[in-house]
């Protein structure tokens, strides 16, 4: 092909990938964003009367220090209809605060932590079904009075199930993973308390060949990152809002997203919180150093946008899945000299949709310019 015809394509290419960027942008900010704040505000006020202090202090961390999480997986309603997309925001954001919270509340000493754990987070699998009784989620747990709010989360969470129209469809999907999700975390806080290795290791191994897993992860990776991530969920709740989705695609949805994306998912915020994580607990820590993480990363990456590429609307998931690892990469903990080398990686894998994400959430803090990120994030890694 002459140069002039590659340098047309890569125009185009260009242009493209910014008009996607755009329209996912509109979305997001002017249709997903206000609801997915509003569902915050109210869920924050529900936090703040929590009786327990313990309880109330574990839900307010998780929305005044991880509050991006929950905008981060509301993201996922851009793939939505319009009429869908606020009430499914909602959902998300209830979810994701759901999961940030119990991670907290599953870290506090219970006579059995493993036990505990698994307790609590059946809510996950409750919040994912109309259907579903409530269970008594604090059995186990040291303290239990949280004024509702527990269970205000999961009916926020599942209030607009039914009116989904591939919701049905959907539904084994998303209940599957919400069981992997609630293992996943019950096993990974337990650690804390215990040597769980080997019963992780043998989970690992078991739900491989349950969900015919055709991958190469390590265990820690399949089980105590992808499984722990509520990335799938989010992608398979926009499916249930999509009419006329059917089986193959709810399977299509989960393969792309599990556990690739999901793995990537739950590795950056171990990225983001390798100062503050138990060695034991620390996925990346797993890894032999920290370069042999940053090649790992980057493969993990590559491959997860290569899954994401190939569903519907492929360059819309890839532009949502970079923006999902802009919300870590913007972060100056991520460009810390000991986890350069993996944040450059996972930037330069993450594609074409990655640094305008990351500069939207520089601006939008005001924190353009400073920092670790001022310069290191520009510059793509060398060998990957």
């Amino acid at each position: 092909m002459p140069p002039s015809s590659v340098s047309h394509r890569q125009s185009e290419l260009r242009l493209n990938a910014a008009r996607l960027f755009a329209s996912a942008g509109h979305r997001y900010w002017l249709q997903v964003f206000p609801a997915a704040r509003d569902c915050q505000r109210r869920l924050l006020a529900r936090a703040q009367a929590i009786p327990d202090p313990v309880l109330r202090e574990d839900a307010l961390i998780s929305h005044l220090q991880k509050g991006s999480n929950s905008e981060g997986l509301a993201a996922l309603a851009v793939l939505a209809p319009k009429n869908h997309r606020k009430a499914l925001a909602q959902s998300l954001v209830a979810y994701q605060l759901m999961l940030d919270y119990l991670d907290g509340v599953s870290e506090r000493p219970a006579a059995d932590p493993l036990s505990n754990g698994l307790c609590l987070h059946q809510a996950f699998e409750v919040a994912l079904d109309p259907e579903a009784g409530h269970e008594d989620y604090y059995a186990q747990a040291p303290a239990g009075d949280d004024g509702g709010y527990l269970i205000a989360l999961i009916e926020t969470c599942r209030a607009p199930l039914r009116a989904l129209p591939s919701y049905q469809v959907a539904r084994p999907a998303l209940l599957n993973q919400a069981g992997l999700c609630r293992q996943s975390q019950a096993l990974n806080h337990a650690l804390h308390f215990s040597p769980e290795e080997d019963k992780m290791i043998a989970w690992a191994a078991q739900t491989a060949r349950a969900v015919e897993i055709d991958s190469d992860l390590d265990w820690w990776e399949l089980i105590a990152a992808a499984a722990a991530s509520s990335l799938c969920i989010g992608a398979l709740l926009a499916l249930a809002a999509t009419p006329k989705a059917d089986e193959a695609d709810a399977r299509q949805v989960e393969r792309a997203y599990f556990p690739w994306a999901s793995a990537l998912n739950a590795l950056l915020d171990s990225l983001i919180d390798l100062d503050e994580d138990a060695e034991v607990a620390s996925h990346l820590r797993r890894y032999a150093s920290f370069e042999g993480a940053a090649k790992r990363l980057a493969t993990i990456t590559t491959m997860a946008r290569g899954r994401l590429g190939e569903l519907p609307e492929g360059h819309l998931h890839e532009a949502i899945f970079a923006a999902m690892g802009a919300l870590y990469l913007k972060q100056p903990a991520a460009w810390h000299a000991d986890r350069e080398e993996m944040s450059r990686a996972v930037l330069a894998a993450l594609g074409p949709y990655a640094r305008p994400a990351i500069l939207i959430h520089l601006l939008r803090r005001r924190e353009i310019g400073r920092g670790p990120i001022r310069s290191a994030w520009l510059r793509p890694p060398r060998g990957y």
